[in-house]
């Protein structure tokens, strides 16, 4: 903190914490909007590479997608924060005990990743994501009469 006070153009951007969890909800958003999309695009593959039912892979494919979707807009973030955060718990169980993933590998996506993320769910979830969204923009116009 005390390099960033000393340069006094960073200041503004720096100590915003509503940005930085827009960006941030932003961010994981986007991925997993993609992989709630590809589950959801053939659930069948899907469910087939991931050694589980289709049923249950289109469930999570859709928890993944509309999480995904009320993070990136501001839409009730520390619900879709909850339940990606749920979904990252199973994904690092899966991967460690029943598919036998390591922490780190080059074939494969390790477990480091979904850790990350879960990392990130649970912060969205409690600071509660920020002020700034899509929802509260509009809510601001309206009260505002714009």
């Amino acid at each position: 903190m005390l390099v960033l006070s000393m340069l006094p153009h960073f200041t503004p951007v720096a100590f915003n914490p509503d940005l930085g969890l827009y960006f941030l909800r932003l961010a994981v958003g986007a991925v997993f909007l993609f992989h709630g999309w590809m589950k959801l695009v053939n659930v069948s593959a899907a469910a087939k590479g991931m050694g589980m039912k289709a049923g249950n892979v289109f469930v999570i494919g859709a928890i993944e997608l509309l999480g995904a979707l009320m993070l990136i807009i501001g839409y009730s973030v520390q619900l879709a924060a909850f339940l990606l955060a749920i979904i990252l718990v199973g994904a690092v169980y899966y991967k460690i005990s029943k598919w036998k993933v390591p922490f780190y590998s080059n074939k494969s996506t390790g477990y480091e990743f979904d850790l990350v993320m879960l990392a990130s769910c649970l912060a969205i979830l409690l600071t509660g994501g920020g002020s700034i969204g899509f929802v509260q923009g509009l809510i601001r116009m309206v009260n505002l009469g714009v």
